[in-house]
């Protein structure tokens, strides 16, 4: 990478951060940056987080074997290594989803819902500008907006997961 887009790539996670506290602030009932959770969710997180991370490091244990330079993969090295990232979220996210540790007590859950639908929708539209313009690949490697396909699809992934997990606790619940 340049030292250009370094340098934007860093004013980017600092300004993405900057967003991520007000956006939290605004998802939450009392709008404090903190989400509340019980002592069952607690433990759960916990779980899902330390299967999160099991799931990075196998994830760039392979890595570290497929991407040597012998093999001819089509993912820039900074994609490489952001998908471990998306791939430790996503184990995090399902388990805690699953087990009814994701929404915390003070989330609104409409506004949540909005805010997860704006950034899936903003994500997929800067990868599909990209693709437009034929930016995606560059030299046989898939380029950095494929991050935001992938970013895009995750959210996809995830409102899905809380739409099916919802009906299957209202399906549960008029079983009893």
């Amino acid at each position: 990478m340049t030292t250009f887009k370094n340098v934007g790539l860093a004013i980017g996670i600092m300004v993405g951060l900057i967003v991520s506290i007000f956006i939290l602030k605004a998802i939450n009932k009392d709008g404090k940056f903190k989400s509340k959770y019980d002592e069952m969710q607690e433990i759960v997180r916990g779980r899902a987080y330390k299967y999160g991370f099991w799931a990075i490091a196998i994830y760039e244990l392979i890595m570290c074997v497929v991407a040597d330079p012998s093999f001819d993969l089509p993912l820039s090295p900074f994609l490489i290594h952001f998908t471990a990232i998306i791939v430790g979220v996503m184990v995090q996210v399902t388990y805690s989803i699953w087990h009814d540790a994701y929404i915390a007590l003070n989330t609104n859950t409409g506004r949540f819902t909005a805010v997860a639908i704006f950034i899936s929708l903003f994500n997929l539209l800067i990868a599909g500008i990209a693709m437009a313009r034929g930016t995606m690949m560059e030299n046989g490697q898939l380029q950095d907006p494929f991050m935001n396909l992938i970013v895009g699809v995750m959210f996809v992934i995830i409102g899905i997961e809380l739409l099916v997990k919802n009906n299957v606790d209202k399906e549960a619940e008029r079983e009893d």
